[in-house]
C-alpha cells in the first residue's frame, strides 16, 4: 500500500465500502431478526428466505440490515466523517473476532510475538530505510473519492467530494487541540481481542469441568474414589464436607479472578501506558509493544501458579470443535 496507494486508491475504497456492508449485514441480521419477532408473532414471515436472483437467498431481517449497511456506507462515502469511518472499523473488528479462533497459547504467542516485531521495525526502523515513518503515512493517506471518480467518467458536474481516510484505525479526535487526532490501528484491537477470545472460552471450559467434576464428587456415596489424575483420595464425611467448601470457595474466585479479567485489565494497562508514551515523546508507537507484554505477563504468571499453563500450552480448543469459525 505503501508504494501502489496513489495507484490503486479508488479500488482500495471500493472493496473496502463492499466488505463494510457485508460485514455489517452479518452483524445487524441477528439484531433485527430478535427485534422483528417482538413486534411479529408469525416467526415464518421473518425467516423465511427469499429468492434475490442474482443475489440469493435471504430473509426479510437480511434484507433490512444490508439496506441500513448500504446507507451508513454510503453516509462514509459522501460525507468522509470520522464517525462512521470508526464505525466500520468497530464493524471490521467484530466480525473478525469472531471468525477467526486461536487454538492454544503456543500458537498465540508466535502470532503477537511476530506481529510485535513486524510493527516494531515498521513504526521505528523504517524512517531510516524509506525517510518517512512507512506505518504512520499508511494509516494517516487519503484516498479520493469514488463519487469524484465516476463524475468525471460520466462527465458530470460534481462539487469537490471530501477524500476518505480508509477504516484501517479508530480515529479519536483531540479535546484539547482541535483538528489532532489519536489513531488506534485495527489490528491493535482485534490481534489481542483473539488473545482476549481465547482465555474466555478457556474460563468457560475450566467453569464446565469444575462444574462437572463437583457434581460427580457430590454424588459419590463412596469413601474411595479415583481422580482423572491417576491418584486415590480417601475421606469421610468430613472430608467430603470440607472439599466440597473448598470447591465453591474456588469456583467464586476463579469467576472472580478469572483469566479473561485479568487479559483484559492488562490490556487496557497496556493501553494507557502507549497513549502516554505517544503524548510524552510526541510520536507514533508501536501499540503492541505495550499491549502484549502487559496481556501475556499476568496471563502466564496466573495460568503457571493455577496449574493450567501446559493445558493452555498444547492442547488445541481443549476438545472442543466448532464448524463456525477458522482456527488459525
Amino acid at each position: 500500500m505503501f508504494f501502489y496507494f496513489d495507484f490503486f486508491q479508488s479500488a482500495f475504497v471500493i472493496c473496502t465500502s463492499v466488505l463494510a456492508v457485508i460485514c455489517f449485514s452479518n452483524l445487524l441480521s441477528p439484531v433485527f431478526t430478535h427485534f422483528l419477532k417482538l413486534f411479529v408473532s408469525d416467526a415464518e414471515i421473518i425467516e423465511k428466505k427469499r429468492n434475490l436472483h442474482l443475489f440469493g437467498l435471504h430473509s426479510f431481517s437480511d434484507i433490512l440490515s444490508y439496506i441500513v449497511s448500504l446507507f451508513v456506507v454510503s453516509l462514509w462515502i459522501i460525507t468522509g466523517h470520522w464517525i462512521f469511518m470508526d464505525l466500520i472499523g468497530i464493524g471490521f473488528c467484530i466480525v473478525f473476532i469472531s471468525i477467526i479462533r486461536l487454538p492454544s497459547l503456543k500458537v498465540s504467542l508466535l502470532l503477537l510475538f511476530g506481529l510485535v516485531i513486524y510493527d516494531v521495525v515498521w513504526v521505528y526502523f523504517s524512517k531510516f530505510i524509506f525517510n518517512s515513518n512507512v506505518m504512520v503515512k499508511v494509516a494517516t493517506k487519503e484516498a479520493d473519492n469514488p463519487f469524484k471518480f465516476f463524475a468525471k467518467r460520466l462527465n458530470i458536474d460534481f462539487k469537490e467530494a471530501p477524500k476518505l481516510s480508509l477504516p484501517g484505525k479508530l480515529i479519536i479526535p483531540s479535546y484539547h487541540e482541535e483538528g489532532n487526532f489519536s489513531i488506534l490501528g485495527l489490528g491493535d484491537i482485534v490481534i489481542p481481542g483473539l488473545l482476549l477470545c481465547f482465555v474466555l472460552r478457556f474460563d468457560a471450559y475450566k467453569r464446565n469441568q469444575m462444574a462437572f467434576n463437583y457434581n460427580v464428587e457430590k454424588s459419590s456415596n463412596t469413601k474411595e474414589e479415583k481422580f482423572q489424575t491417576g491418584f486415590n483420595l480417601s475421606y469421610n464425611k468430613k472430608d467430603l464436607a470440607r472439599f466440597s467448601r473448598f470447591y465453591k470457595f474456588t469456583r467464586v474466585q476463579i469467576r472472580r479472578w478469572s483469566y479473561f479479567r485479568c487479559s483484559l485489565i492488562g490490556y487496557l494497562f497496556g493501553l494507557l501506558t502507549a497513549t502516554m508514551s505517544s503524548e510524552i515523546f510526541h510520536q507514533a508507537q508501536p501499540a503492541l509493544l505495550f499491549l502484549v507484554p502487559s496481556i501475556l505477563f499476568p496471563l502466564l504468571m496466573m495460568a503457571y501458579l493455577n496449574g493450567d499453563l501446559n493445558l493452555m500450552w498444547n492442547k488445541p480448543n481443549f476438545g472442543l470443535k466448532s464448524s463456525a469459525s477458522f482456527n488459525v
